[in-house]
């Protein structure tokens, strides 16, 4: 049974507000501690959210389906069998 709507949108209120208030207080640490206001927080959050994203969407692929293969670069046989061509591979 799903969960009611006003909760899952509480829940995502929450995980978004604390992701916010994590980053706001790595900002304010970082400036009371070295004076200088850096911003390199924002690429490695935007580094770790590709790769989760590379992670979940390319890798596993949609929830609830087969995971996808690497697309081949060129048309062939498939692993394991001959190609047909004598100059493949030596005799011996």
């Amino acid at each position: 049974m799903a969960a009611p709507l006003g909760l899952d949108l509480a829940l995502a209120g929450v995980a978004v507000g604390s992701a916010a208030a994590l980053s706001g207080i790595g900002l304010v640490v970082c400036y009371r501690a070295t004076g200088v206001l850096n911003f390199a927080q924002g690429a490695i959050a935007m580094l770790s959210a590709y790769v989760l994203r590379q992670t979940v969407v390319v890798f596993a692929g949609e929830p609830g389906s087969a995971p996808r293969s690497a697309p081949r670069s060129a048309p062939g046989p498939e692993p394991g069998q001959r190609s047909g061509t004598a100059a493949a591979r030596p005799p011996w």
